[in-house]
């Protein structure tokens, strides 16, 4: 028989999901935001796809015994207290480094990341689509998610404080605002995580050549106003001092 999982978000990222666990031998199963998990028989896999703001809620509303083992999470700026919150235990972690949008081809920035009890599933999900990931330990994802969450805040709130915000404007003549909002997203994701990150000046690098790298483009676009707003609650909720976020965010 095969196995069988459940999509909860049919945007372009859970679309690409559903595509390639088909084509490695799943039978997938769609749910829409009108739609409830529960009304479905418990499935071996659950990918929740949903946008940043609907996660919460749509991990509220899993069953209870959907929620251990069973969970793979793919957001953008996700930090462990957002599953541990809802009793999600030990989920799969993939940190997504590809885009689809509608009439374009899916571009590959570099390998994702992926961990947990599905990862195997997600790697083959991901092959079949031509597109990389790199297995690796529960711990080592949460780096992983951490450069990917600097990179896309770091970017976005960027976009909002520079104006023309270029690649190369950014990390060129206002380079100095790229570098404190990366040192800040840091330090709110150090508070958040209870520990020191290490290097931040590497890591900073790091994002800054993943940029680089991507070519001359516009950063930000139209979700860079909701980041913002969410990175500066963070910030406050943490009683992280942020104020080239907050700036960011009161600029939106």
């Amino acid at each position: 028989m095969r196995p069988n999982a459940v999509i909860i978000g049919l945007g372009q990222l859970g679309r690409s999901l559903a595509e390639g666990l088909v084509l490695a031998g799943w039978t997938v199963t769609g749910v829409r935001r009108d739609q409830t998990a529960s009304e479905l028989a418990r499935p071996d896999l659950v990918v929740v796809a949903t946008g940043e703001d609907d996660l919460g809620p749509a991990l509220e509303t899993l069953p209870p015994d959907w929620r251990s083992h069973r969970v793979v999470l793919l957001q953008n700026e996700l930090l462990p207290d957002q599953w541990r919150r809802h009793g999600i235990i030990d989920p799969t972690i993939l940190v997504v480094w590809f885009s689809r949008k509608p009439g374009e081809l899916v571009r590959e920035l570099r390998p994702s990341v992926v961990a947990g009890p599905h990862a195997s599933a997600i790697r083959s999900a991901l092959s079949a689509l031509d597109l990389h990931a790199v297995e690796v330990t529960p711990s080592e994802v949460i780096s992983a998610l951490v450069e990917k969450n600097v990179y896309i805040w770091s970017m976005n709130l960027a976009a909002l404080l520079v104006p023309d915000p270029t690649t190369s404007r950014v990390l060129g003549e206002f380079r100095d605002v790229y570098d404190a909002l990366c040192r800040e997203t840091v330090h709110i994701h150090e508070a958040a995580l209870g520990h020191p990150i290490g290097d931040v000046a590497a890591l900073c690098d790091g994002v800054a050549a993943i940029l680089a790298n991507e070519g001359e483009r516009r950063l930000g676009g139209r979700s860079a106003k909701r980041r913002a707003e969410r990175l500066a609650a963070l910030a406050r909720t943490l009683g992280v001092d942020a104020p080239t976020v907050a700036r960011a965010a009161e600029s939106a």
